[in-house]
Parts: structure tokens; sequence; C-alpha cells
């Protein structure tokens, strides 16, 4: 006989002497012990979404600053690449169109900031955009890291 049951009380009262429990004031405590064991397990459960959607919202922040530091990097491969071009195409006679080469457009795609509400927080496809985002945020800054160390390779 499992512990908690309405015959498990009977008989623990019988053994015990005292009076068998009402089975309808039984019933609603165990209601009530119940209501109250899952209002627990929902604030846990609630307590560990916020604790993960901030450790994402941190991830994101770090991959938009890496994107943006290899942006500035890249402007300064740019600027520090050009007068050399410039200078080698002038002295060989190679035909301007090569700096355009050197200068591929830009290929990092801006992400919108994710907006952080009660409701939004309980959708799970929301937590899937999110990491659908920091996963085109990681696809891009390696991307761009590629073309630098190429650019850089081919400078050196």
């Amino acid at each position: 006989m499992a512990e908690g049951t309405y015959e498990y009380e009977c008989m623990r009262a019988e053994l015990l002497g005292i009076e068998k429990p009402d089975y309808e004031d039984f019933m609603k405590k165990k209601a009530d012990e119940l209501c109250v064991n899952e209002e627990n397990i929902e604030v846990e459960n609630m307590k560990e979404e916020y604790a993960q959607n901030e450790r994402l919202f941190d991830a994101t922040g770090k991959l938009d600053e890496l994107n943006n530091i290899l942006k500035s990097t890249q402007k300064r491969i740019n600027n520090f690449t050009a007068p050399f071009s410039r200078f080698v195409r002038s002295k060989i006679g190679k035909p301007h169109d090569e700096a355009a080469q050197m200068e591929e457009p830009d290929n990092m795609t801006k992400c919108e900031k994710v907006e952080s509400s009660s409701t939004s927080r309980r959708d799970p496809n929301q937590s899937l955009g999110m990491i659908d985002r920091m996963i085109d945020k990681c696809e891009t800054a390696q991307l761009s890291m590629e073309r630098q160390s190429r650019l850089m390779k081919k400078f050196m």
C-alpha cells in the first residue's frame, strides 16, 4: 500500500488508535498539497528558464560584440592594405579592378533585438529563434575571420 493514499491513512489511524480521516477532507488536503507542489515546480521551472534566457542574452550580446570587432578589423585591414595595393598596381600597371576584389562587400547581417516579456519567455519557439540567430551570428563571425585571415595572408 502506497504511502499517502486514503487506505494507508486509515490503516495508520487504526494502528495508532486515532479517528479515521474523513474521505472528503483527505481528498481536499491531498488536492491542496498537489496544487502547492505544482506551483513550486512551476516557480522552479520559471527560475531555470529565466536563468537560461539570461545566459542566451549574454551569449547573443557577446556574439554581437565579436561581429562588431570583426567589422572594425575589416575596415582597418582595408585601410592598411589599400595604399600598398595602389602602390603595387601603379608599379606593375594592373587595372584598378583588383581593388574592388580586395574590398569585398560586407556579408554581415543585422539581427533584431529579442523582446523580453513574460509572455514571450514561455514560448519555446522564441528560444529556438534566439538559438537560430546565435547560430547565424557564429557563422557570420566564422566567415569574417576566415576572410580576414585570407586577406592578411595574401597581403603578407
